[in-house]
């Protein structure tokens, strides 16, 4: 583990490394073992995505936790089919292993969770990272070693995958953990997305001047029932 902590700064993100080593490095070596078949190719697939966790270790906020989890099975099933797609060069190989990987179930799933379950392993991993972990599509092609424009194509051939899953197409989304920039903002037009859920509240019933940028109009826990009888007096 040493190797990996001489890359980490603080001691706060070197315990966070620690305790994901810990409570995930079986279930990484599980994964990449399945893929690969091989016990020392699926050695090398572990160590390549812990260099990644690593590079990314000030992102993580839990780490040990479902998201956590899906992340470190996304590198790993990355770095694996890495490998594979190398091996398969000079091999026969199942293209499903290649095109598919091995997807690995989270905790309290539900129906898209289940649908992107069912996607090739490229796009999954995509779809995972930026919608379910928060990444950039720039951060997420630096992860997965492919180009910004690549990166673009998978997000939209993974929407346009789900959208013929569940039969309507997807316009709008919540930013994770409310994180976004301009830069998002501005992309997500060439995506097909119309509308995006900010964090915060604006206590009213007005609609958002940009509906990119749309608050809630209160949560569970603040004014819920107060405004809810104010909605239902307008009509």
């Amino acid at each position: 583990m040493l190797i990996y902590l001489q890359t980490i700064e603080t001691d706060k993100d070197k315990s966070k490394f620690e305790q994901i080593y810990e409570a995930y490095r079986g279930l990484m070596f599980h994964v990449a073992f399945k893929i690969l078949e091989q016990e020392q190719d699926a050695e090398d697939a572990v160590h390549h995505a812990f260099v990644k966790i690593a590079e990314n270790i000030t992102k993580i906020s839990e780490p040990v936790c479902p998201k956590t989890k899906a992340f470190v099975v996304t590198i790993v099933e990355n770095k694996s089919i890495d490998i594979l797609r190398r091996r398969k060069r000079h091999q026969e190989i199942s293209l499903d292993a290649v095109t598919y990987g091995i997807p690995v179930r989270t905790e309290n799933e539900d129906v898209l969770s289940e649908l992107i379950l069912k996607l090739p392993a490229k796009q999954r991993q995509v779809i995972w990272l930026k919608y379910y972990y928060g990444y950039s599509l720039r951060e997420i092609a630096s992860m997965l070693n492919i180009s910004l424009a690549a990166a673009i194509k998978t997000d939209q051939r993974a929407r346009k995958k789900l959208e013929a899953m569940t039969g309507y197409p997807v316009r709008g989304l919540a930013y994770p953990n409310g994180s976004y920039s301009k830069e998002i903002i501005d992309m997500l037009p060439a995506l097909g997305i119309r509308y995006g859920r900010i964090v915060g509240n604006t206590d009213d019933f007005k609609l958002p001047e940009n509906f990119l940028e749309w608050k809630a109009t209160c949560h569970h826990n603040h004014n819920l029932l107060e405004l809810g009888q104010q909605f239902v007096e307008l009509h």
